[in-house]
């Protein structure tokens, strides 16, 4: 009686824990996956110095001022050169809430607006988007973060 109620528990664990780890194991594939993207698509001769992962996007920074930007695993790597790059700031799209609970804002969108020397040039970098992500978790610190680190690497040249 014993051992049937011990290889029923231990079946039961098994069940529950193998498909938690396998969607583990998949998430870390996918985050050096794409972190390899973004060591690949820097210059020869520079590596990421910061980078930070999120919901299947990545941004970094090399040492030469370079900023790479992977939005949604989409194909392609954006590059952005901060030596052109005049400003940066966040743009917090979002709609008043009429309800009297914690938080009377909804962000529906956070981007990271990069303005040129030439004020008509604005490249922006998607870091949420209520339409695809059902909820927010980290993504304003990191966008906070990655402004400020970018306006003081601005300053710094």
């Amino acid at each position: 009686m014993e051992f049937s109620v011990i290889i029923i528990g231990a079946a039961i664990l098994l069940l529950i824990f193998i498909p938690i780890a396998l969607v583990h194991k998949k998430r870390d594939k996918e985050e050096k996956a794409t972190l390899h993207r973004l060591n690949s698509a820097a210059a020869a001769g520079q590596s990421i110095i910061k980078h930070d992962l999120w919901n299947n996007s990545a941004i970094g920074l090399d040492s030469a001022g370079t900023l790479y930007f992977i939005e949604n695993n989409s194909a392609d790597v954006k590059k952005i050169n901060l030596k052109g790059i005049k400003e940066c700031r966040i743009i917090n799209s979002g709609r008043a809430v009429i309800n009297h609970l914690e938080d009377p804002y909804s962000i529906r969108r956070l981007e990271l607006a990069l303005t040129g020397s030439h004020y008509e040039y604005e490249q922006r970098l998607l870091f949420f988007d209520a339409a695809v992500d059902l909820q927010i978790n980290d993504e304003l610190q990191l966008i906070k973060k990655w402004e400020a680190i970018i306006n003081n690497h601005i300053k710094a040249n």
